[in-house]
């Protein structure tokens, strides 16, 4: 068996929750330091009340003359503060972690700390530096909660306290048990590197499948929080909170922000990273070349994994390399010591481009820049320079987070310096890590070798990554026992694979027995696809419970596999190789409440529902966004409904984008639906491009039209080839549309079956049309069903129609379509079966077709088999009706001629109006008689008109009596025209005989 498209290459790293066959060896890469910086003592630590924000890592605004001497102006409310003080609330009464993400200089330590002011004021802060050692804060938190305070750790830049001696899932745990609030904040750049399993995917060899990079300790705390964004650009609610402050900083910022957020702004940030990128130009001109050379030494190797503070000698030696790129001595550079100074000179007040270090003569780069290097892409690669520099200023921490950011950048050589001595030195798990990056730099012989050596040894990564390898080369038997012995000593990643590799293979119980297993040790994706699986059965209640499991991992477990060193605390981080679809070992969590919303909604649990959709919203589920978004547009809020689809719609949700085109199609909005429908169709959604068709065709784009058609067919859209078929037809080329036809036919789409076989029968292979036409009825599709009866029928095939025609009959809208495909008939000549059509129709009580049956019989002098017909159609067809009274005056039967015309005029027909009239005026009812005469008038019976102007002359009426018969005049009706023309000369001697006795003549008649 060859492995199948999105086979995974993954890095992970946690812990194992069964015995180890064999020795797990010891991984530190290098040796640690005896201890960190050690945490001031409790009684040291400040009140939150009177702790201060910069120390704290929150961001000096820039600086006014008109403003007061604060550092930082008035605090304006962000639209997170409301859910980041409820949380603060709840870890206050029994600890708790909150995590704030975002850009840099976002205004995450800002926010923070006023939540933590406004809401845990009397508690005591503690605030340990990059280098500090938390072992024994456990120990100092419970003393100074036995003495009456509670405590704050405060954790800026979370990632830097994960190294040796800092935070991991279980001193987290022990702190929040000693209810400690441990607030930390994290950019996002870092963030997504310890997320990296969901956010760096590359291609294997062949296109094979996909690599994942997840940091140990960091992706298991990023496991234990429900993380809160606090987003850089600011919402129109938060500007305008901004416009109602009188600060004159804030007022600035409001007035001139412009694409930057608030923040940001005051931070000073796009302005640095501007004059960093305008200091590389000529001294001559103002510039600053090789200060501009080592600030992007000190932002690359930040962007290559090093957080830590960079000696002086790294910069002055680094920066050669970056002033070279740049134009080298053509620059007439400055001095180093000159370039230092203008690189750590304070710029408003506020920051400056490089950040000193802990320990005096070290820096780093100010994090905004890091930030917008790493978003810039016109950025160049990190170059081998950087990455050699990076490792040999590292320490053990580090080189993990370098080794992870190596492997996303594919800088495999990188990634194999970290662990290729530990592995020669003999560690095990060191040779898998060693494995899986070898692989990725597609040296598979060396990788198989290592990983069978690591197995052998007993080693359960070993393990998994050999059954990895020997699977992917189509060795599937050996794979699997590779994979059960790993599995059955408590590896979870080991039984997901098995699940894949058994289901593939058909043995789906042995197959949900491994599954199980994995979820049972509480490896996020087996329980959240068991749970699905369970949902597919009905076993609603089973699948939550598997759900709801699954996301309390995310606060009391990992949920993964975590690998830890015997007898040491220190973390490592290990590669594993993951086969499977892209999706089988990622974004766990957030399909867990993503499902678990679902399940809920449908079950009726609706805020419930909504609550779950959300946290899938935090946790990365656009498809979450899009729910809630139908949701939203469910109860009629399409306000919101259109927020939540444009938020999906800006991670890349292409069905958000095609949704909001059709909400704005349905308020008349077509340009912002046709902007819409543009994203989603060259996002790759075939229905958004075929929409766009239809649109261009209506507004009369016809080459439009077909490019879109085009692209919707060739993507695999029935409907687009249907469609562009149907257009290559209207415009006269079926030679082009037949093979479209085809296209959408072997799709299955049945109304391409029809339109195809009146081609081929207009070309004459009738056998071919017959067998296109049935296949069409078969599938229910009633023209088709309608055409094969008309053409058996005119095939003298009539036992063979008539078949048809009695199953035809029995659906809704069967009859109207043999009426219409009779008319069609009629007007090709076909009378005979048109005929046989009519009379099928008329006998399944189609009133249009009883009456067109009438007509045929009528126009081949058949009048008493016509008038039976038309009785038929009568009572709903006004022209039968008619027609049927007309017949009956014909033979002296007034009475029932009489009730047909007033049918007949009461539905609208004025010829009927008209003849009722007649009647009544025979009778002497000449009021009645002129109320049906003005009807027909009315209704633009000429006849009418010229009579019922007759009947106004008569009283007296003359003005209204020469409007009527000047309309029957102008239609064309003789007499009218020479009554007219006698009652205007009456006027006339009317008008000359002022004051004469009447004339003796009376009006025209």
């Amino acid at each position: 068996m060859t492995t199948h498209e999105g086979d995974v290459v993954s890095f992970h790293s946690n812990e194992f929750l069964g015995p180890a066959a064999g020795k797990i060896e010891n991984l530190h890469y290098y040796a640690a330091a005896s201890g960190g910086v050690p945490l001031p003592p409790p009684e040291a630590w400040p009140l939150v009340e009177h702790a201060d924000p910069l120390i704290l890592g929150v961001h000096r605004a820039r600086s006014d003359a008109s403003a007061d001497a604060s550092p930082l102006p008035p605090y304006v409310l962000r639209d997170v503060d409301a859910e980041l003080r409820v949380r603060l609330q709840g870890a206050a009464e029994s600890g708790g972690f909150v995590l704030l993400t975002g850009d840099s200089t976002a205004g995450k330590s800002r926010t923070a700390f006023e939540g933590m002011r406004a809401v845990l004021a009397d508690h005591r802060v503690v605030v340990p530096s990059r280098a500090a050692d938390l072992r024994g804060l456990v120990q100092a938190a419970e003393f100074s909660r036995r003495n009456g305070a509670g405590v704050v750790l405060w954790l800026y830049d979370l990632d830097n306290h994960l190294g040796q001696h800092g935070l991991d899932p279980q001193m987290l745990a022990a702190l929040i048990q000693c209810h400690v609030v441990v607030i930390g904040t994290l950019r996002d750049e870092r963030f997504d590197t310890l997320r990296a399993a969901r956010a760096h995917p590359h291609t294997l060899v062949g296109g094979a499948g996909h690599i994942e990079a997840l940091a140990d300790t960091g992706a298991r705390i990023l496991n234990l929080a429900d993380p809160l964004r606090v987003p850089r650009l600011w919402t129109a609610a938060e500007l305008a909170r901004v416009a109602a402050c009188d600060d004159p900083r804030l007022a600035d910022a409001h007035a001139h922000h412009g694409p930057y957020g608030i923040a940001e702004y005051l931070a000073t940030g796009p302005f640095l990273w501007s004059e960093w990128l305008n200091a590389c130009r000529p001294s001559s001109s103002g510039g600053h070349p090789r200060g501009a050379a080592v600030v992007a030494s000190a932002v690359d190797l930040a962007r290559a994994g090093f957080s830590g503070d960079i000696p002086e000698r790294t910069l002055r030696d680094l920066h050669a390399e970056f002033l070279t790129r740049a134009g080298g001595m053509v620059l007439r550079p400055e001095s180093f010591a000159a370039a230092l100074e203008w690189a750590t000179h304070v710029r408003y007040g506020v920051t400056s481009l490089l950040m000193p270090g802990v320990v005096e003569g070290t820096w780093r780069a100010f994090d905004y820049l890091v930030d917008s290097s790493a978003r810039d892409s016109a950025s160049a690669p990190v170059s081998s320079a950087v990455w050699s520099a990076a490792l040999e200023i590292a320490g053990v921490a580090d080189r993990q987070m370098i080794g992870i950011a190596a492997v996303s950048a594919m800088r495999w050589e990188v990634a194999t310096e970290v662990w290729r001595p530990l592995a020669e030195a003999g560690s095990a798990l060191a040779m898998s890590s060693l494995a899986a990056t070898l692989v990725l730099d597609e040296q598979a012989v060396e990788a198989e070798e290592l990983a069978r050596r690591s197995a052998e040894r007993g080693d359960v990564v070993g393990q998994l990554n050999l059954g990895t390898l020997l699977v992917q080369r189509g060795n599937v038997d050996e794979g699997i026992r590779w994979w059960e012995r790993a599995a059955e000593v408590g590896m979870p990643v080991a039984a997901q694979h098995l699940f894949l590799a058994l289901a593939q293979l058909g043995r789906f119980e042995e197959a949900e027995r491994w599954l199980r297993k994995g979820a049972e040790g509480r490896y996020a994706p087996s329980g959240t696809t068991l749970g699905m699986i369970l949902a597919a059965r009905g076993e609603t209640l089973d699948a939550e419970m598997w759900w709801r499991r699954v996301l309390s991992w995310g606060v009391d477990g990992h949920g993964g596999v975590d690998v830890k060193t015997p007898g040491s605390d220190a973390e490592t981080t290990v590669l594993l190789l993951l086969w499977g679809p892209p999706d089988s070992h990622s974004g766990a969590y957030a399909n867990a409440a993503l499902c678990l919303g679902h399940s809920l909604y449908r079950r009726g649990a609706e805020e419930e529902a909504v609550d779950f959709l959300l946290r899938a919203v935090g946790l990365g589920s656009s498809e979450a966004l899009l729910v809630l978004g139908a949701i939203q547009h469910r109860r009629g809020r399409l306000d919101k409904a259109v927020w939540f689809f444009e938020q999906a719609a800006a991670q890349g949700d292409i069905t958000a984008a095609y949704q909001l085109a059709r909400l704005a199609e349905s308020r008349g909005d077509k340009a912002a639906a046709e902007s819409w429908w543009i994203v989603a169709a060259e996002g790759g959604n075939t229905d958004a491009a075929n929409e766009l068709g239809v649109l261009a065709a209506q507004e009369g784009r016809q080459d439009d039209a077909e490019d879109w058609y085009r692209k919707a067919a060739e993507t695999g859209s029935e409907v687009g080839a249907f469609n562009l078929a149907c257009a290559m037809a209207r415009r006269g080329r079926p030679q082009d549309a037949e093979p479209w036809f085809r296209r959408a036919a072997a799709s299955g789409y049945v109304g391409a079956f029809n339109n195809l076989a009146s081609l081929v029968h207009a070309r004459g292979d009738a056998e071919e049309a017959e067998s296109l036409y049935r296949q069409g009825a078969e599938r229910g599709d009633e023209l088709a069903t309608v055409n094969l009866i008309a053409m058996l029928a005119a095939g003298n095939r009539i036992d063979e129609a008539e078949s048809l025609w009695r199953d035809l009959a029995e659906t809704p809208e069967g009859p109207g379509k043999l009426n219409e495909r009779a008319l069609a008939l009629v007007g090709a000549g076909h009378m005979q079966a048109a005929e046989g059509l009519l009379r099928w129709a008329a006998l399944a009580d189609e009133p249009a077709a009883a009456h067109n049956l009438a007509a045929l019989h009528y126009q081949r002098d058949e009048p008493e088999e016509a008038e039976r017909w038309w009785a038929k159609a009568a009572p709903i067809i006004p022209g039968s009706a008619y027609n049927l009274a007309s017949r009956m005056e014909d033979r002296g039967e007034t009475e029932e001629a009489e009730s047909w015309y007033r049918h007949a005029a009461e539905s609208g027909h004025s010829d009927a109006a008209f003849c009722y009239a007649r009647l009544l005026a025979a009778r002497d009812e000449l009021e009645h008689s002129e109320h049906w005469c003005r009807t027909a008038a009315e209704r633009d019976h000429i006849q009418a008109a010229c009579v019922l102007g007759q009947f106004l002359a008569n009283r007296g009426e003359l003005a209204e009596a020469e409007v009527w018969l000047n309309v029957a005049a102008e239609g064309g009706f003789a007499p009218a025209a020479q009554t007219l023309e006698e009652l205007r000369r009456y006027v006339a001697e009317i008008e000359q005989a002022e004051n004469a006795s009447p004339a003796d003549t009376e009006p025209p008649r």
